[in-house]
């Protein structure tokens, strides 16, 4: 009896080890590629008649849930999000707004969701935005597409001006989908590869489906259009937050967004499509809809939400310091069955509704919740009464994605709700109040007062290349001009010779930027970034022994620049001694933790000098952070010499990546030889009106 029990008990756990091994087959991730075929819409007035179509092949990750089709040669765009329909659902739904063709004269217009970069707003095109890609297969299941694109070959005119598309930044994309998630998630990084500061402005839009009884998500209590200007109140429940009242086509930006989440409320359908992103990162949240009535109403095809790294478009955007990256992650899904959502992040969405027994809480969560959650309502004011209904909901095991759990309490106020760790949050929401000061300081990052030369230069500076209008000039057209009035009120300040120092050596005039450091040296000996700057003219120019000596100075000095540090592991790896190269490096990553090229450099000459271990954890490190890079999928290959994956992961990042092999070229003379050359810049900075000429290029 006792053998048998045991041999039942055997039998049963070989069935339940291959019950679990199916549950988990059948929930994990897949990846395929399909061919795609898309029809080219031209201007009928401009090409009449011309028919087109575009074929590319696009990647699909794929899990119990979702369905992510990416076309990495339309720019990285994703064409579609599907949710696969479920119990009770007899369709599949779409996350986004689906076009499936391509506007040769209105490039965003392709639906779903897609980048915008280098310029703010409609910064990608078609024709030539092909992105390098991979896919990482990472822990339990999960996996990621990689995906990496450069702008430095557009340098044109035309390229730096209004939806120009030059910059020396690079931007990757990892879009990872987990076994039992229920949403869409990307993860943005920009690095700066140069050896000083450059401004960025980093944003991303969805595009969403049509509906005459739609309801707008925003938090906020304040808004504002283009510009910074038109300031107002957003009212929950009338005035724009119903479609049906929009009088005109507009777009409004948050102004005082807090909460992680913005979207659209569809009744009839009780659906919610939300964005979730940190708002400490990234608080730019923008709204665009056509008119509901009128001329404007017959043109109208979607909503669109943007996400952005600032608050308004032609907000300056930030300094991104030399070898240092910058970006957020943003999560967009579906939350079906719990009214409109009054709270949202990257776990659950919640639905309150109140009603004459009290308030009804609807959580739906967006990933496997763990074993032992509890979801604990009580009274905003923290007195619980006996009729109260507080408490606090257990289940045994996980909660799936996508699962809507109810609670009723009598609570007919504000309610506190706690689910463990992931959501504390009283509701209703309460928006912050008007603050006058914030709504100014806003403007004038759009418009600051040209009679200021100090500040005018470096908004100049920071706005980069792009010429985003006749007037509104940069770097050679008014941060120049700017400088030199600062220098002329300052002549005594170093600071203000660094500055044009600075922006000539970005526009390539190493005589003009010579001049301007070596003043600010004389004035200022411990300005470690003047020596520095100085030293990257010199080297430029041939004189790498006298760069040498000032970037030394520049990490020895009262106020040092650690990035100095580079150059003066590239001078000792040029000079055959990469033992001493480590020093700089190690100081450098110490006194400015994950600037990446540094650590770059570090890994591999770690690696040469035998130093496998630590060589390896660098270059895996790396590798989490940015799966998309060429060059770190390089470095990790030197630290992985036996690993032929690593070896085809720089092999297929290189494939249709433009630039991707000169900067490999780049990277490896600075790894082998110490040698530094710097990426070409644009000659010339004319105004080139319109955006006709792209368009036609599609």
């Amino acid at each position: 009896m006792e053998n048998r029990v045991r041999t039942v008990a055997r039998v049963l756990a070989v069935a339940l080890v291959a019950l679990a091994a199916t549950v988990a087959a059948a929930e994990a991730v897949r990846w395929s590629t399909v061919e795609r075929t898309y029809p080219v819409q031209f201007h009928p007035r401009a090409f009449p008649g011309r028919r087109e179509t575009a074929t590319v092949r696009n990647v699909v990750l794929e899990n119990a849930h979702l369905r992510i089709e990416v076309a990495p040669d339309l720019g990285g765009r994703v064409m579609h999000v599907t949710y696969k329909g479920g119990p009770g659902e007899a369709d599949d739904a779409e996350l986004f707004n689906v076009m499936d063709r391509l506007m040769a004269y209105s490039v965003w217009d392709a639906g779903g969701w897609r980048v915008s970069f280098p310029f703010y707003e409609h910064g990608m095109r078609f024709r030539g935005q092909t992105a390098g890609w991979r896919i990482v297969e990472g822990d339990r299941g999960a996996v990621t597409l990689a995906m990496e694109m450069r702008f430095g070959r557009f340098r044109e005119p035309a390229e730096l001006n209004y939806k120009g598309r030059f910059s020396h930044l690079r931007l990757s994309r990892a879009i990872t989908l987990r076994p039992g998630q229920g949403c869409f998630e990307c993860d943005l990084r920009v690095e700066n590869p140069l050896p000083y500061r450059v401004g960025v402005r980093l944003w991303t839009t969805a595009q969403f489906p049509l509906a005459d009884e739609a309801e707008f998500l925003f938090p906020v209590s304040r808004m504002c259009y283009h510009r910074a200007t038109r300031f107002s109140d957003w009212v929950d429940g009338r005035g724009p937050v119903l479609w049906r009242n929009w009088q005109r086509t507009d777009s409004f930006f948050s102004v005082n967004l807090d909460q992680p989440f913005v979207g659209v409320y569809y009744p009839s359908a009780d659906v919610n499509r939300v964005r979730v992103v940190d708002p400490d990162v990234a608080p730019g949240a923008k709204l665009y809809a056509w008119a509901f009535t009128g001329r404007e109403r017959q043109k109208a095809r979607f909503f669109e939400i943007w996400t952005g790294l600032d608050r308004v478009f032609e907000q300056e955007g930030r300094f991104l310091p030399a070898f240092a990256t910058v970006g957020f992650t943003e999560r967009v899904y579906l939350a079906r069955g719990i009214g409109r959502v009054d709270y949202a992040n990257e776990h659950v969405a919640i639905g309150r509704d109140c009603n004459n027994l009290g308030t009804v809480l609807r959580v739906m969560p967006v990933h496997r919740l763990p074993e032992g959650i509890t979801i604990e309502v009580s009274p905003a004011d923290g007195e619980v009464g006996p009729d109260s209904g507080a408490g606090a909901t257990h289940r045994p095991g996980p909660i799936e994605a996508l699962t809507v759990i109810e609670k009723q309490t009598h609570i007919s106020g504000p309610v506190r709700v706690k689910i463990g760790e992931l959501v504390d949050v009283v509701l209703p929401l309460t928006p912050p109040a008007k603050d006058g000061r914030h709504e100014a300081a806003m403007h004038e990052r759009v418009e600051p007062d040209r009679d200021a030369p100090a500040r005018y230069a470096v908004h100049s500076e920071m706005r980069g290349w792009i010429l985003p209008h006749r007037q509104y000039g940069s770097l050679g057209t008014s941060a120049v001009p700017a400088a030199r009035r600062w220098v002329e009120q300052r002549p005594q300040g170093a600071e203000a010779h660094v500055t044009l120092g600075r922006i000539a050596y970005r526009l390539g005039k190493l005589d003009q930027a010579k001049g301007a450091l070596e003043t600010a040296v004389g004035l200022d000996g411990e300005h470690g970034l003047a020596h520095h700057l100085l030293g990257l003219t010199l080297w430029e120019a041939g004189q790498r022994d006298g760069a040498a000596q000032h970037f030394a100075v520049a990490v020895g000095c009262k106020r040092p620049h650690a990035e100095a540090g580079y150059f003066l592991a590239l001078v000792r790896i040029s000079a055959g001694d990469p033992t001493s190269a480590t020093m700089p490096l190690l100081a450098l990553e110490k006194a400015k933790p994950g600037r990446l090229r540094p650590r770059l450099l570090l890994a591999a000459t770690l690696a040469k000098l035998g130093r496998r271990e630590e060589a390896q954890r660098l270059a895996a490190a790396l590798e989490a952070a940015d799966p998309a890079s060429v060059e770190i999928a390089e470095v990790a290959a030197r630290c992985f010499p036996d690993d032929a994956a690593r070896r085809r992961a720089v092999a297929q990042l290189l494939k249709r990546n433009p630039e991707a092999d000169e900067a490999l070229r780049r990277l490896r003379a600075e790894m082998d030889r110490g040698e530094w050359t710097h990426p070409e810049r644009p000659e010339k900075y004319e105004y080139v009106g319109g955006h006709g000429r792209l368009e036609r290029e599609w």
